[in-house]
């Protein structure tokens, strides 16, 4: 009969052997017991860990890559909205694609991929059958079939990369500004370029260093206005491709739109000042100050509003603005905006102004007439820094922390997909975020207060520990009890903190920088990777006492300890795996996939499954690869998410999650194989013999 065997059966089996048969085979009893205590304790993990039952979202599942199950997180909001002429549709471009909404409810409608590339700006052609999107760095622009999804065609533009794209009002034409101050038209229907425009110097040499920022038609399609990083607004007549009137400013032209007659031209700066200039003399109609830097203009479809979005010295609740044409005198503020607003759009019907953040990566609705917040469309992420599961497996915390805003922890429900918790009140930056008993935690630098722990379920500050130096890497010790800290430019210092009571307990030189530092398993040693110099220092982390150190070719990107402690792993930036023997101080593999793009770049991310079997590297460009660590072999390898910051093992080996720069998570499917710790069935006879069904 098949059953499962545990350590006490093991024992009623034992019982029956003789001293001499015991006595005999002891050495492979002895690696029978350890064995059977290993399935047996993946047996009380495995009770201990529910399966979790997938219900995803139709929209987390769109375009996703082979083998993965689901995508949290729609990429970061990096540029333009738009509406669709008809008002039915609205769009948003993100760093990995274009996501089309219901406009009137705000539930996703498509999602149009952008592989190899982000999307930074949009628009839709005049008949809403066309949108036109093009990346942050790359000279072409896509025009995609917005029914199907599909590309019709690609424009590739001369030169520098695109900075806005707009088309005519007939639709036949695509225009693209670029970095190099040049406005390149194309015929949409010949898929031909009809001619590229030079801003300023009447249009006749190239300036190095000058930013097409914004390009507008007038709406009666004849005339054609730009505006520059330099401050100059170039007008152009279509008809003839001639400048026809260049007008000069002292910062950087943000803004260019016309109003719906035509009759005005509205040009927002990067000093705060919005200008009206009336095209039918040519002469300033009125000028005034709206933010600190105007970053976006919009004029209602009937003519009399014109709202601005940029932002302020102090205020939250001016973000955006609604002015009156006539007067040019404020109407309201729409409050709700805490971070720079970047781009503004109205309805079709002049009812609703769409405003968005990418700085708060969140795109806000609003009533014109009563100026209150109808919804948002949220899900926008920043570059995910840290991913982690909770114990059980439920849930999946990660950590997005740019440069210059504020950090964010987001606690994901793992069977449905949807956000849980999210807690934005780290300052700065998030560092290695940590579970502790269950309940996870984060730390945030403070510069005013020093590093601070939160519990990320309740928000609250749990200790804040007095760290005056800039923080490198945190780590948190797998009892909880110890937070390493890493902190100071140049000569770092890894000091110990009891987490309880936010004292310090020993602090451990190093000459030079430190890029990292991890706990092993049991807590008793201490890995610290060095910034500059290529090498992996070991602490003992009870007596605070240096054990070693590993040397390596190249610089230490990412490292992990295997499940028992014995391994490192250590990840580097000439796109080289090595596992070290920590007993032995000695490398004992080395892992590179030939013939592959894969591992082309740097490793940014290490992790082991739970059963310490397999071994997922991710890379700063190229994917994902799967180890079977103890043969060295390539087990698969995961494409279709780039630029990767982390990689995590589900508590049951189900899971693959991986975190990226490009503000998703994609959680893939493995096989039991790849990690699940899935109880063995196994047959004892009554001479002790153990049969292992494998």
């Amino acid at each position: 009969m098949r059953k499962l065997v545990s350590a006490s059966s093991r024992e009623i089996v034992a019982e029956r052997k003789n001293q001499r048969y015991v006595t005999e085979r002891k050495p492979l009893c002895e690696d029978l017991t350890i064995f059977l205590i290993l399935i047996f304790l993946s047996v009380s993990m495995f009770l201990c860990v529910p399966d979790i039952v997938a219900e995803y979202a139709a929209h987390l599942q769109w375009n996703l890559p082979e083998n993965a199950k689901a995508r949290l997180g729609k990429g970061g909001l990096s540029g333009d909205i738009a509406y669709s002429p008809d008002g039915t549709l609205f769009a948003v471009a993100s760093f990995i694609g274009i996501w089309l909404y219901d406009a009137e409810t705000g539930e996703e409608h498509a999602f149009f991929i952008a592989d190899e590339s982000d999307v930074a700006y949009l628009a839709f052609s005049p008949d809403g059958a066309k949108l036109a999107s093009a990346p942050f760095k790359h000279n072409f622009v896509r025009l995609w079939d917005v029914e199907t999804g599909l590309i019709e065609t690609t424009f590739l533009g001369y030169g520098a990369s695109t900075t806005c794209v707009a088309f005519s009002p007939d639709g036949a034409k695509l225009i693209r500004g670029s970095w190099n101050g040049t406005v390149q038209l194309w015929d949409v229907g010949t898929r031909e370029i009809i001619e590229t425009l030079i801003i300023g110097d009447n249009g006749q040499t190239y300036r190095e260093g000058i930013r097409v920022v914004t390009v507008s038609f007038s709406p009666d399609g004849t005339l054609l206005a730009a505006g520059s990083n330099d401050g100059i607004v170039q007008l152009w007549d279509v008809g003839t491709l001639k400048p026809t009137i260049t007008l000069q400013y002292d910062s950087s032209i943000m803004s260019v739109v016309f109003n719906p007659d035509g009759n005005i031209l509205a040009v927002g700066s990067e000093d705060g000042k919005v200008s009206l200039w009336d095209m039918r003399t040519g002469m300033l109609k009125s000028d005034f100050v709206a933010h600190q830097k105007v970053s976006s203009l919009a004029f209602s479809p009937d003519g009399q509003t014109l709202a601005s979005g940029g932002s302020q010295f102090t205020s939250d609740e001016d973000r955006v603005r609604l002015w009156d044409v006539a007067s040019s005198e404020l109407k309201s503020n729409l409050i709700g905006h805490t971070d720079d607003v970047d781009s503004l759009v109205f309805s079709p019907d002049g009812t609703t102004l769409a405003s968005g953040s990418r700085a708060g990566d969140i795109v806000r609705f609003f009533d014109v007439a009563s100026s209150e917040l109808k919804f948002n469309l949220t899900g926008y992420l920043s570059s995910i820094d840290n991913i982690f599961f909770s114990p059980d497996g439920q849930t999946l915390a990660s950590s997005s922390g740019p440069e210059g805003r504020d950090a964010t922890v987001q606690l994901w429900d793992v069977g449905t997909g949807t956000p849980k918790v999210r807690l934005s009140a780290c300052k700065q930056i998030v560092y290695n975020a940590s579970v502790s008993g269950g309940v996870p935690l984060v730390a945030c630098f403070n510069s005013e207060t020093g590093l601070e722990l939160y519990d990320v379920v309740t928000g609250d500050l749990k200790t804040t520990f007095s760290e005056s130096e800039w923080v490198l890497s945190v780590a948190l010790s797998p009892d909880s009890k110890t937070l390493a800290i890493a902190s100071g430019w140049g000569d770092s210092t890894v000091r110990l903190w009891n987490v309880d009571t936010g004292t310090l307990t020993t602090g451990l030189w190093h000459k030079e920088a430190v890029s990292g530092v991890i706990f092993s398993p049991d807590g008793g040693k201490l890995a610290i990777r060095s910034w500059d110099r290529n090498v992996v220092y070991l602490w003992d982390s009870n007596t605070h006492q240096s054990i070693g150190a590993l040397k390596q070719r190249t610089r230490v990107e990412s490292m992990v300890f295997s499940p028992d402690g014995r391994t490192l792993v250590c990840g580097s930036v000439n796109s080289m795996v090595y596992l070290w023997d920590i007993g032995t101080r000695e490398l004992t593999r080395t892992l590179q996939q030939d013939n592959s793009s894969i591992h082309d770049d740097s490793i940014t991310s290490v992790a082991f499954s739970p059963d310490g079997r397999t071994l997922a590297c991710g890379t700063d460009y190229n994917g994902i690869s799967l180890w079977n660590v103890e043969t060295g072999t390539l087990k698969l390898t995961f494409v279709g998410q780039g630029y990767i910051n982390s990689v995590v093992f589900s508590p049951d080996g189900s899971l693959l999650a991986s975190g990226s720069h490009d503000g998703t998570i994609l959680l893939w499917g493995l096989m039991p194989e790849f990690g699940k710790q899935t109880p063995l069935p196994a047959d004892a006879n009554e001479d002790g013999t153990v049969h292992i069904q494998d």
